[in-house]
């Protein structure tokens, strides 16, 4: 009993000292876990603070003046959080910054906001909950094969070779071998990211281009939620971004005159599987200046309900105003607005609304050199206007003989006019693009064109009034520009409050000899204006004159047809060039002289009928069947007796035979004074036109003449006028001929035809007296 008492003694000492090794060991674990989880945590929460420590110390290294500090930060792992608040790295100014400041010697990043969805990781999910970025100011700079970016320096590859080829196949079978992203964003919103760049090309081998460039960019925001990529879910989307500066002097030099904003509001759908981006769109205050070309510019362009997806794109409608075009003399073109509607784009075909447009007004002038004002110059010869008078000596020794007058020329290769059919070529191979518009037209009558022609003396100035212009409806091939329909046009235009001229088409083909239709009606055209290119053709000058005509000319496979008819009332003609009349008798096969004596009745009206007729390249202009025509007539030399007889019952008003200065009138009436430097019409004028107009009204073959004077005293007055507004001699005698048109143009002859088709005014001539001389 003894024994077993010892044995079981032993045995309970053996199982305390076993439990309490196992105790120790327990503590010792426990506490070792809790170390390693002491130290797990302080790893965690270190290594940010560690991570931004060796990026200062290996920025540092980079040379002189290299420092990176943020001034907080926020880091929670379990949460998926990240946050760096007022990153600033400064660094020494880029090579290339012109006009140095702190602002290029510093690249900053006020805020940066993460927070990312750890539990979407366990089912294969990439989320973002949170992406804020704000108040990035970075400068690139990039000089031959080096780039520097933060005040550091990247080497840019020499070739393409570096970096593959880069082919689509082989992006294809990437694409092919990887699924795409699958990707949530909750909620994204950058703003004020600045992006300034400086690229200097200039020194590039023979063949590269030479580029260089510099400007800003800047996101003001984008603003994105609930974007997944793999649903059809509704995303709105917006941004706008600002360019500041842009410019360039390499290639070409041209730059942004100020900011540009282009703004977008709408939404995304489909995500990446099948993206739909739907919005609204807008550039605002757009001015690029190029060297050597005008400038161009507007205030806003909108692209209003915006539909675009992989197959098709549509905006319902486009509009753009204040758009013009400048060079540093003068503005070239300006219009108030253009509109159009319903753009449809596919692989195939581009279809459009009706292009509408207000407010344009043109700027057209030749200089004396005879180049186009704002146009590039054209290193090829050129004739000059001077040589216009030499025009028809080439055919000279053609003119048809007055013996040979009644023999009839048959040509047998003239076609017969067949414009109405349009030939379309037919389409092989492929399917081709096609453009659709639904036309051009007009919304205003304010269309103006300022033409002046520096070539001729005196320079002719011109202000022509577009008041419609219609296009119908154009369809074509897209590639090879080729019309699927004729192309329909109708113009109407006036040279002042009188005139008027309409001109109608139809084209067959966008080509140089495309077969083409098209009337000219011209009503009122006074020619005195004209006189620099009249003269040197005809070698007459008019003292007066008006012109109708009436033009209708088709082009059938290259070949000419059609007439002119021609109709110039109460003209009066000078000789001023012996040489070019003598060539343009010869052309004619009469004396210019003879010819006007024949073809104006007693009305002091001339009608003349050309027909058109040869080769477009080298046109018959009919002047055979015109010395038929004049011989045909006979001078009638009975006017005089005819206003005589016609006008007994105002005899009191009328003096016969007279001159008004270098007008030689059949009967002279009586005339209008004026007070100096006036060109108002007083109670007495009105009460006297108004018997002129009951003369007009009962004789509806009368023509008027209205000669205005100015004195010489009123010359000399006017001479002396220091203003910049003061007005010449000769305008205020053209006001005084015109108050008279305007009195007498709201009236009518017996026939209902308004009187100012029957008035002409003479030139402006300097007189004894302030007054303005009428008569028949």
């Amino acid at each position: 009993m003894m024994r077993k008492k010892s044995t079981a003694g032993m045995n309970g000492r053996e199982r305390r000292t076993t439990t309490g090794w196992l105790r120790r060991g327990m503590r010792l674990l426990l506490w070792l876990l809790l170390l390693f989880l002491l130290l797990l945590v302080l790893a965690i929460f270190g290594l940010p603070r560690v991570a931004l420590w060796a990026a200062a110390s290996w920025y540092e290294r980079q040379g002189d003046g290299y420092q990176l500090h943020v001034s907080d930060w926020t880091f929670r792992p379990w949460r998926g959080e990240l946050a760096l608040h007022g990153v600033l790295l400064q660094h020494p100014s880029d090579s290339l910054v012109v006009n140095q400041t702190q602002h290029y010697q510093q690249t900053q990043l006020k805020t940066v906001d993460v927070l990312f969805d750890v539990n979407a990781l366990r089912d294969g999910q990439y989320r973002v909950v949170r992406l804020h970025i704000n108040g990035l100011d970075v400068a690139l700079t990039q000089q031959q094969n080096t780039m520097q970016i933060a005040g550091l320096t990247l080497r840019m590859p020499d070739t393409a070779s570096e970096h593959g080829d880069g082919s689509i196949a082989d992006s294809n079978a990437a694409d092919g071998q990887n699924p795409p992203l699958a990707l949530r964003i909750d909620d994204l919103d950058v703003g004020a990211i600045a992006l300034h760049w400086y690229i200097d090309h200039a020194e590039r081998e023979a063949d590269a281009p030479a580029l260089a460039m510099s400007g800003s960019v800047i996101l003001d925001h984008l603003r994105l939620q609930h974007l997944d990529t793999g649903a059809f879910e509704t995303v709105p989307l917006s941004w706008q971004f600002t360019l500041p500066a842009f410019q360039a002097t390499q290639p070409m030099a041209f730059g942004l005159q100020q900011p540009l904003v282009w703004q977008f509001d709408g939404e995304w759908q489909g995500g990446l599987i099948s993206p739909l981006l739907e919005g609204r769109s807008s550039l605002q205050s757009f001015e690029l200046s190029m060297a050597g070309a005008p400038s161009l510019s507007f205030s806003r362009f909108i692209l209003d309900d915006i539909s675009l997806s992989l197959t098709e794109q549509r905006v319902r409608e486009l509009s753009l105003s204040d758009v013009r075009i400048a060079d540093e003399q003068q503005t070239l073109l300006t219009l108030a607005h253009y509109h159009l509607d319903d753009i449809v784009l596919t692989q195939s075909s581009l279809s459009t609304g009706l292009h509408g447009f207000a407010g344009l007004q043109i700027h057209l002038e030749r200089l004396a050199d005879g180049h186009w004002l704002g146009m590039p110059v054209d290193e090829g010869s050129e004739q000059s206007p001077a040589e216009l008078s030499a025009m028809l000596d080439d055919k000279a020794d053609d003119a048809i003989p007055l013996a040979a007058v009644d023999e009839t020329v048959v040509d047998d290769n003239r076609q017969e006019d067949t414009t109405d059919v349009i030939a379309v070529p037919a389409m092989e191979g492929a399917e081709s693009s096609v453009v659709r518009m639904a036309g051009v037209t007009q919304l205003s009558t304010d269309g103006l064109i300022v033409f002046r022609d520096g070539t001729v003396q005196p320079a002719v100035e011109k202000q022509i009034r577009l008041q419609q212009l219609q296009v119908e409806s154009l369809h074509f091939d897209g590639d090879s520009l080729q019309l699927l329909r004729p192309l329909v046009w109708h113009a109407q235009l006036t040279l002042d409050d009188y005139s008027r001229i309409e001109w109608d088409g139809t084209l067959a083909a966008l080509e140089a000899d495309a077969d083409v239709s098209m009337t000219l009606v011209v009503r009122q055209l006074d020619l005195v204006s004209l006189n620099a290119y009249i003269t040197p053709i005809t070698g007459y000058r008019l003292q007066r004159g008006l012109l109708d005509v009436d033009l209708e000319v088709a082009v059938n496979r290259g070949m000419l047809s059609g007439e002119l008819a021609l109709r110039l009332r109460n003209s009066r003609f000078e000789p001023v060039d012996e040489g070019a009349i003598r060539r343009l008798s010869q052309q004619i096969a009469m004396p210019v002289e003879t010819a006007l004596s024949l073809l104006r009745d007693d009305d002091n009206v001339v009608r003349l009928t050309i027909p058109l007729s040869g080769s477009v390249h080298d046109p018959d202009m009919g002047f055979g069947d015109l010395t038929r025509q004049l011989s045909r007539l006979a001078v009638q030399s009975a006017a005089g007796f005819y206003l005589r007889q016609s006008l007994q019952p105002y005899s009191a008003l009328v003096s016969l035979a007279s001159y008004a200065g270098s007008e030689l009138l059949a009967i002279r009436l009586q005339a209008i004074a004026f007070t100096s430097l006036s060109a108002e019409l007083d109670v007495d004028a009105q009460a006297y036109l108004t018997k002129v107009a009951d003369i007009m009204h009962g004789k509806p073959n009368l023509q008027l003449r209205v000669c205005p004077f100015v004195s010489r005293e009123e010359v000399a007055l006017l001479a002396a006028m220091t203003d910049d507004d003061a007005m010449t001699w000769q305008a205020l005698a053209q006001q005084r001929g015109r108050i008279i048109r305007q009195f007498l143009a709201p009236l009518q002859d017996r026939d209902e035809r308004p009187l100012f088709e029957r008035i002409s005014i003479c030139v402006p001539q300097q007189g004894h007296r302030a007054e303005v001389v009428m008569g028949f």
